[in-house]
């Protein structure tokens, strides 16, 4: 959702009450009197409305006179603000004769409102939006990775919201991130023009719902940057290693921000499945099966979680292929087990000798009895440290494994050795 249709968030906790009286007038951009061909407008009475960014607006609405020419009434309604061509505020529900919505995430200044509900339009409202927190200053924009422009500003704040646009006006800005340091990276995907602000907040802002309630500065003074947009450079000199006991390790060179990494058992890049997205220009892989597998890398210019995700990205073509011939190695139990007081009695360590399993999984019982051993948690290092919560004989014991094995369902389908010899601790308090 663009910014702009967000702007609702602006009104929030204004507490104004005004009558809705809806005619028959059919006009499209709220930017006449109403009287159009004669007919009677949408009517709002009410006074001009003050409220702080971050408060909480609730306006009441009727329907009264379009009992008569519908026969359901609205049961929502978009609000605009003039001088932005679209909805500040979409499909806002109608309950109990009141619409609400937010102003935490919008600027200070004098605004005129008007509501929408299909094809009819009402008049002006002035609306009033200020803030006593001060905004961020010196914000400026510096080129960063390729295709990518950092922001950062000054102020005194303890979190920032950055945002961007190309156009010339924070109404219309795209939302980019909160931090509690004074700078944000963002990706661009085409040269021009682009503007950037700053606000401050009391909070993180992670959600456009956690905004609009959000006490707020105004948007800082606007930074304008020209962009040239660079074309992804394909990934070069891709290698493959084995890293640790049945994992290996995909390299390569290249000077983007993105790294998408991907392998198959085919030589065949329409058979590649996606392994994961590094910055760095590395990934590990875990290998299940001994064969020859076939590896390639793209530069890209965003994460690409998912791969709805991916498709809309800026990304290069595949690398040239990486070939490796891999042979899997069954696992080795863990071996040199201890057990050893960490910073108070109750506070344990236990480790292992590192046998160069990518993955350790640690786990106890009250009795020397594996059937009935607790799992703790995994580790990439041979060791773990964990609190006991009462005193009694503890047993322990750790194992080898080919992935890191969150849930018990998880681990189930991960290979993995045997339980280690066990080695006990007693916990006095």
């Amino acid at each position: 959702m663009k910014k702009m249709t967000r702007f609702a968030a602006i009104f929030v906790a204004m507490m104004m009450a005004f009558t809705v009286t809806v005619g028959l007038a059919a006009c499209s951009d709220g930017n006449d009197d109403g009287t159009e061909q004669g007919i009677e407008s949408i009517t709002i009475f009410a006074q001009g409305t003050t409220a702080a960014l971050g408060d909480t607006v609730e306006i009441s609405v009727s329907f009264t006179q379009l009992e008569s020419v519908l026969e359901t009434l609205p049961t929502k309604v978009d609000v605009y603000v003039e001088g932005v061509e679209d909805a500040i505020a979409k499909d806002l529900a109608v309950s109990d004769g009141k619409i609400s919505f937010g102003t935490g995430e919008y600027n200070t200044g004098s605004y005129n409102i008007y509501v929408k509900t299909g094809d009819y339009i009402s008049n002006k409202l002035p609306v009033v939006l200020t803030s006593d927190v001060p905004a961020p200053t010196n914000v400026t924009i510096a080129e960063g990775a390729t295709n990518q422009v950092r922001i950062t500003c000054d102020g005194t704040a303890s979190y920032y919201w950055f945002y961007y646009s190309k156009t010339n006006n924070p109404l219309t800005a795209t939302y980019i991130d909160w931090q509690t340091s004074k700078s944000q990276t963002r990706m661009l995907s085409e040269s021009g023009t682009y503007y950037f602000w700053v606000k401050a907040s009391e909070s993180y802002g992670s959600t456009e719902t956690e905004r609009s309630k959000r006490k707020t500065s105004a948007f800082s003074e606007v930074a304008s940057y020209t962009f040239t947009y660079s074309q992804l450079e394909t990934p070069t000199n891709v290698t493959v290693t084995l890293n640790k006991t049945n994992q290996v390790k995909i390299a390569c060179e290249g000077n983007s921000q993105y790294y998408w990494f991907y392998y198959s058992k085919t030589n065949d890049t329409s058979t590649a499945t996606y392994i994961d997205w590094q910055t760095s220009k590395s990934q590990t892989l875990m290998l299940s099966e001994s064969g020859t597998y076939y590896f390639w890398v793209k530069a890209a210019d965003g994460y690409g979680a998912t791969e709805t995700a991916r498709a809309a990205i800026a990304q290069s073509d595949f690398s040239s292929v990486a070939e490796y011939a891999f042979t899997y190695t069954t696992l080795s139990t863990p071996t040199g087990i201890t057990v050893t007081q960490g910073t108070s009695a109750s506070r344990v360590t236990i480790k292992c000798t590192d046998n160069n399993s990518a993955y350790y999984w640690f786990y106890y019982g009250t009795e020397n009895d594996t059937s009935k051993a607790i799992y703790v948690d995994w580790q990439v290092l041979a060791s773990h440290t964990m609190t006991l919560s009462a005193a009694g004989t503890y047993y322990f014991w750790v194992k080898a494994a080919d992935g890191y094995g969150s849930t018990e369902t998880v681990r189930a389908t991960v290979a993995q050795s045997d339980f280690s010899s066990v080695e006990t601790y007693t916990y006095s308090n």
